[in-house]
């Protein structure tokens, strides 16, 4: 009966895995808000430079402005970026992987998505 009785009475604890590391593990660039999955900036193209949809490019911290670097050239800029994006792309490290989600023709720019499943690095060094 006493064994009973502890075993009813005593809190119970039950091994689990260790739910911060899966946290940490979570990559987390520009998703601080659950309704902000995708953000993007529109970057004006370089003269002689074309960027088919969905190619992968390297976006880098650059004197206070971002550059897009395709397979180790630099072919566009976002002079002014907003600040939460450069803000985010300078914490984590100065360069996050963005993707060319829609050419505009007319006017030479593109924009560039930056997504958190942004996996695959293009062979891009600044």
């Amino acid at each position: 009966m006493g064994l009973d009785f502890i075993r009813l009475t005593a809190p119970t604890h039950r091994k689990s895995w260790d739910r911060s590391k899966i946290e940490l593990a979570t990559p987390d660039l520009l998703t601080r808000h659950p309704e902000c999955k995708t953000r993007s900036v529109i970057a004006v193209i370089d003269q002689g430079y074309e960027l088919p949809k969905d190619t992968k490019v390297a976006v880098c911290v650059r004197d206070k402005q971002l550059i897009v670097v395709r397979e180790n050239t630099v072919v566009g800029r976002v002079a002014e970026p907003p600040p939460d994006i450069y803000k985010a792309i300078d914490n984590s490290g100065e360069v996050a992987l963005g993707r060319i989600a829609k050419v505009n023709h007319l006017s030479g720019t593109v924009d560039v998505d930056f997504t958190q499943n942004n996996s695959a690095a293009p062979n891009a060094a600044p």
